[in-house]
């Protein structure tokens, strides 16, 4: 067995786990003040980002609706909000926690309705996004469920020589 494979083994042994970061690890390299945990926190708050929106694009399926452009404090910001408000949250995998907390945080909200509340906030109504542009798809119920997979015209073929 190389060196390598044996204190990858040996640092596994550890946890009881190999490689997967929990939300509350997460959470704490997002709340660190080193700037290697900090700038971790960035890199994979902001990886799961890129991969949803281009998990999006790929289904033809919107999962969540940034308003604008956005920083990636603002992506911290959000996943470190929605762990504190679901400790619970803290156990499950890293990139799922960043995940649900975009979709929980960026939902696709459209439309006014004097009676209707979302996040607390009044005049918003939860109903179908306008018609998206032709990169963006628009949203699906869950992203853990897909109701089907994406259509075979839309996996290119592989190159020829």
């Amino acid at each position: 067995m190389s060196l390598i494979a044996s204190l990858t083994l040996l640092a596994a042994a550890g946890t009881g786990r190999l490689g997967f970061l929990t939300a509350g690890e997460l959470a704490d390299r997002c709340n660190d003040s080193a700037p290697t945990g900090i700038t971790y926190c960035f890199a994979y708050v902001t990886a799961v980002y890129d991969t949803m929106r281009a998990y999006e694009i790929w289904l033809g399926e919107r999962e969540f609706c940034v308003p604008g452009t956005i920083s990636q404090s603002e992506l911290r910001r959000k996943f470190v909000d929605y762990v504190a408000a679901h400790p619970d949250s803290r156990a499950g995998l890293a990139a799922s926690g960043v995940a649900i907390a975009l979709k929980e945080g960026y939902k696709c909200v459209v439309g006014l309705d004097e009676n209707a509340k979302v996040d607390g906030l009044p005049g918003l109504k939860l109903v179908p996004p306008p018609a998206a542009p032709a990169s963006l798809p628009p949203p699906r119920p869950s992203l853990a469920s897909p109701s089907s997979p994406p259509p075979a015209s839309t996996v290119p073929a592989p190159a020829t020589p």
